[in-house]
């Protein structure tokens, strides 16, 4: 979707009263869209509600790996580390359980994320030495 498809979306559904049936599936949509627009305490709420309201499955996947990464980005780190672990534990090979380099979790020496752009992943990761 198009940055400005996404800000319509998001306008429509910030005006939108969600209840019903596909509740999860719109408050975890409406919060992805609110964590990339920077409204992440906006969007924990969103993503809390959505898993209150029993998502499962991919809409549960998303709705963890998104509040944990707001709470990252709004300096929560408790908050965060407890959410990323909760991620993991739940979705071990997750679609989001790779590239984030959560805790340093490639081995490369940081916690930079990597492959949320194009030309990182591959042969642009730096060698990891393993101990023998």
């Amino acid at each position: 979707m198009a940055s400005g498809g996404k800000s319509q979306a998001l306008a429509a559904l910030d005006e939108f009263d969600i209840a019903g049936p596909r509740a999860a599936e719109l408050w975890t949509t409406r919060g992805e869209l609110r964590a990339n627009a920077g409204r992440c305490p906006e969007a924990i709420a969103d993503f809390d509600r959505a898993l209150a309201r029993s998502a499962k499955g991919r809409l549960e996947e998303r709705a963890l790996y998104w509040r944990a990464s707001c709470q990252s980005r709004l300096g929560q780190r408790t908050l965060a580390q407890a959410s990323f672990e909760q991620y993991l534990a739940r979705y071990p090979a997750g679609m989001f359980s790779v590239g984030t380099n959560y805790a340093g979790a490639l081995g490369l020496g940081d916690t930079r994320n990597r492959g949320d752009a194009s030309g990182q992943m591959g042969n642009a990761l730096p060698r990891v030495e393993l101990d023998p």
